[in-house]
């Protein structure tokens, strides 16, 4: 009897054949058959995980929405699958919503991986009052729902279906796991009817073991960007920071990074990739094959789940390269704060440290999404991907009917009297003439009398700051990154509103685009001149001086 093929079950060698003997040899043969037919007809308790699969895991275990993007026959949705059967199994009475494309491809796809996890036991049980365990190849399950004998179930939807016609309807969900293809629509609609991350539990490393909660509750959405970079796929990469990443295949790809792990701007969301060689049940050769003479974008996204953005911002050259922590910030250095008020939502604010070098490092931003407002708490995104080109509109901009003296107020806290050499604020607000009792004033005026000292941005053409924005953004990257050769703008993690604007902005909204304000403040920093001045010899007061 010729020994069945397995990628994981290996065979020994004829070397440790040999050593071993006839009846040491035809008793390991004898168990790893066994070990086959028992993974095979038992995957949820006696299955093979990939090692790729206990990384997902992890990072789906301390967050509340995953993204996995993978290549072709990746193992994505038979991951995705088994974690739904854990859920209905290690939380009782839980409640989990499975989406695909369509009523058909939920059947043939999604449900029938689900089934093949399904534990033997349950598999065997009939149906009652309480558990439903009923399936078949063309219907999948009996009226779209699975419900195990611990009570939990399993509902089964499609994106055809009207996000009005009841999709909604019951109980927080424990887990939902969208499929391919995914609308924008659906996962901020089902993101807020998830059951609270309070409960997720926390993954100790030195005890391989899940502790104080469920790891299977939250959001996990997977697909194959087949479509490239779609409103769904923005709004978790747009602006996103690798965080693990590895060598490309050379045969396909030469000195090519990919990544493996991101984290978005949303801080309760995670990326994860998986790649097509790491499937060993996949025919991985062959890919390659039909892929090697494709072009990288297809290659990319085909091998390695990485879509390619095809509409390009205003700020091309914007990337992980340019993201530091608190810790890459020098002490030293000239501070600049830049403002531009508006009517009808917050005023935009960045802080700017010119260094010794000449390098400029923004430290942060009002509004910010990791500090909250006194009395008003955390006040969100300033701008969020959505339809529109430049994103729609965040909760960050819903006015706050902040007076001048609460904004100086404000300032003064953020700042906690750290010398600001130069305030600059948008001309065109800051220096418009409102009239008055006693005559005439502006907004700077009237800044300046409660001791806020701003002057007006420099009023060119929107193309030129772009422009110099740019400029201070460009490095060569086909060089490594050196003192010569890096880049002279950088933007500290925490400000996610400016690092979405830069990541998104292509000024296709015009005047109105979400995150155009973010853009603003930057441009009139970069027409200010900004110089490093010692210290030494500057004169500064609580206002900023100039």
């Amino acid at each position: 009897m010729q020994p069945t093929p397995h990628p994981y079950f290996r065979l020994p060698t004829q070397d440790e054949a040999m050593a071993m003997g006839p009846d040491k040899l035809a008793e390991i043969l004898y168990q790893r058959e066994e070990a086959i037919q028992q993974s095979n007809r038992d995957p949820f308790h006696n299955g093979i995980e990939p090692p790729h699969w206990k990384m997902a895991d992890e990072e789906f275990a301390n967050t509340d929405e995953l993204l996995v993007l993978g290549g072709n026959r990746s193992g994505k949705s038979t991951w995705a699958s088994k974690r739904v059967v854990k859920c209905i199994n290690d939380i009782p009475e839980a409640n989990v919503l499975c989406m695909h494309t369509t009523a058909s491809t939920s059947v043939e796809q999604q449900q029938q991986l689900i089934w093949n996890f399904i534990p033997s036991e349950w598999k065997a049980a009939k149906k009652g009052k309480v558990t439903n365990m009923t399936f078949s190849k063309k219907g999948g399950f009996t009226e779209s729902c699975c419900v195990a004998p611990n009570g939990s179930r399993i509902f089964f939807r499609n994106y055809s279906q009207n996000l009005d016609s009841g999709i909604l309807e019951g109980s927080e969900w424990d887990m939902v796991w969208m499929d391919e293809l995914c609308g924008l629509d659906h996962v901020q609609a089902l993101r807020f009817r998830l059951v609270t991350r309070a409960k997720k539990p926390v993954f100790n490393e030195k005890h391989p073991e899940w502790i104080d909660g469920y790891p299977w509750r939250g959001m996990l959405i997977t697909f194959t960007p087949v479509t490239g970079y779609t409103p769904t796929v923005r709004e978790y990469l747009q602006g996103a920071t690798t965080e693990k990443w590895d060598w490309a295949d050379e045969d396909l790809l030469e000195k090519e990074r990919v990544p493996i792990i991101q984290q978005p701007l949303k801080e309760n969301a995670r990326i994860v990739y998986f790649w097509s060689a790491w499937n060993k049940f996949n025919d991985y050769n062959q890919l390659k094959r039909t892929l090697r003479s494709d072009p990288k974008t297809k290659i990319l996204m085909r091998a390695y789940g990485l879509p390619t953005k095809v509409q390009s911002g205003q700020f091309p050259r914007f990337s992980e390269a340019h993201i530091v922590s608190d810790n890459q910030i020098p002490e030293e250095g000239t501070n600049y704060m830049i403002c531009d008020p508006s009517h009808g939502k917050n005023w935009v604010m960045i802080w700017v440290r010119v260094a010794k070098d000449g390098k400029c490092y923004v430290y942060r931003e009002w509004p910010s999404q990791v500090e909250a407002v006194k009395g008003f708490g955390f006040l969100g995104e300033w701008a969020t991907s959505g339809k529109k080109v430049d994103g729609d509109k965040g909760p960050a901009q819903e006015p706050l009917g902040f007076s001048l003296g609460r904004y100086k107020e404000t300032i003064d806290e953020i700042e906690k009297d750290e010398a600001i050499f130069l305030r600059i604020m948008d001309s065109r607000f800051g220096s418009a003439p409102t009239p008055t009792k006693s005559g005439v004033t502006t907004l700077i005026d009237q800044m300046a009398d409660i001791g806020l000292h701003f002057e007006p941005s420099i009023g060119v053409r929107i193309e030129e700051g772009v422009t110099m924005i740019n400029d201070l953004l460009d490095w060569d990257e086909e060089q490594e990154l050196s003192a010569i050769n890096c880049p002279r703008l950088y933007i500290h993690e925490d400000c996610r509103n400016l690092r979405f604007a830069l990541a998104t902005w292509t000024g296709k909204d015009g005047k109105h685009g979400a995150c155009k304000d973010f853009v603003d403040v930057l441009r009139y920093f970069c027409l200010s001149g900004p110089t490093f001045l010692d210290p030494d010899n500057a004169i500064l007061d609580s206002g900023g001086t100039y």
